[in-house]
């Protein structure tokens, strides 16, 4: 199957030598119209025709059923493997170059992950006409940013969906990986025996613990991205700790602390502004407040240090907040003298 039209997507990119963010155009799944979104310096693209079609077959074995979405690097599609009847989600990629490694370097990555916290990838590779896909679960939900369209969550319901989403992204730093984009977009809320349970996704931008974190482009989201992941320093856990107190807060209140009107203004809030504090989110306390101030620290040798720490704090105040409440001290027994009086008071 041929491919021939491109489109474009967007990435954010430092030029070190003029120190300024600039966006690159990437190839994409979807020609069309940009538009920016609700965080200002991110974009996606107008709901356009996909490039393919169900029924189409993907290196000989992977049948397209349906469109499930498409994101800026490509599209993920439920589809049927033809020999194992099995359906899978396909994600779908038109590669070149460093494009090809990046697929395959996320395959890897994911396939190295097993937790229920983290989509499980089964398969990988790339078609002679150069298309790159990855075959994980089909996992049926929404994101935690279409569910945020229509309100935050309660506060209480906001941490405990971070304390499960903590757990998958602790295995991934157990593991020597760093997510380096993590966001609602890239939490998938799944319905297990009547409860939403978070699936972190999409890790096509992670790097490893273990080497300097410097990426030949600084992708990301600049609403999510920490000051350091900004400035083209190195990433280690401590950005992902960024990351997870951003979408955190904005779970809680429904908006990012940081933000702009436009890609140099959001840089400038993240990296300079501080952080404002919701006057109109019942159920933030002190206590939590001190938690989401500390991973929020503009210099990461003075953020919380690692992801274990995060969640342990916040697991912490989740089980102080639904503990029962401590019993008041008990009334003593009335003495035999004052039994006698109330006997005779009540006699006479």
């Amino acid at each position: 199957m041929p491919i021939e039209r491109n489109g474009y997507g967007q990435r954010v990119e430092r030029s070190v030598a003029a120190g300024e963010l600039r966006v690159r155009a990437r190839a994409c799944y979807r020609p069309g119209r940009v538009v920016q979104d609700r965080h200002a310096g991110t974009f996606q693209h107008g709901q356009v025709a996909s490039r393919f079609t169900a029924g189409d077959v993907v290196d000989h074995r992977y049948r397209l059923v349906r469109l499930l979405g498409c994101g800026g690097m490509g599209e993920v599609w439920e589809s049927q493997h033809a020999t194992l009847d099995r359906p899978v989600a396909l994600k779908l990629v038109r590669v070149a170059g460093d494009l090809r490694a990046r697929l395959l370097h996320e395959a890897r990555l994911l396939a190295s992950l097993h937790h229920r916290a983290i989509v499980a990838v089964h398969d990988a590779g790339v078609t002679e006409d150069g298309t790159g896909y990855l075959a994980m679960d089909v996992l049926v939900g929404e994101s935690l940013a279409s569910r945020l369209a229509r309100g935050p969550l309660a506060v209480r319901d906001a941490v405990a969906l971070f304390v499960e989403l903590l757990c998958g992204l602790e295995a991934a730093h157990a593991a020597g990986i760093i997510h380096r984009d993590l966001k609602p977009d890239n939490v998938l809320l799944v319905e297990r025996e009547g409860a939403n349970v978070p699936i972190l996704i999409d890790f096509g931008i992670a790097v490893p613990i273990t080497v300097d974190g410097v990426a030949p482009y600084r992708a990301g989201t600049p609403a999510y991205m920490a000051p350091e992941q900004l400035s083209g320093m190195a990433s280690n856990e401590r950005t992902d700790v960024w990351a997870s107190c951003v979408s955190l807060y904005e779970t809680m209140t429904g908006r990012v602390p940081f933000a702009g009107h436009d890609l140099a203004m959001t840089t400038l809030s993240v990296l300079q502004s501080p952080l404002p504090f919701p006057t109109d989110i019942a159920g933030l306390d002190g206590k939590l407040w001190a938690i989401l101030t500390r991973g929020l620290r503009k210099d990461p040798a003075d953020r919380t240090p690692t992801v274990r720490e995060l969640r342990a704090a916040l697991t912490g105040w989740l089980d102080h907040k639904t503990a029962p409440p401590e019993p008041g001290p008990r009334k003593p027994a009335p003495s035999a003298f004052e039994t006698l009086i109330r006997k005779k008071l009540t006699e006479g």
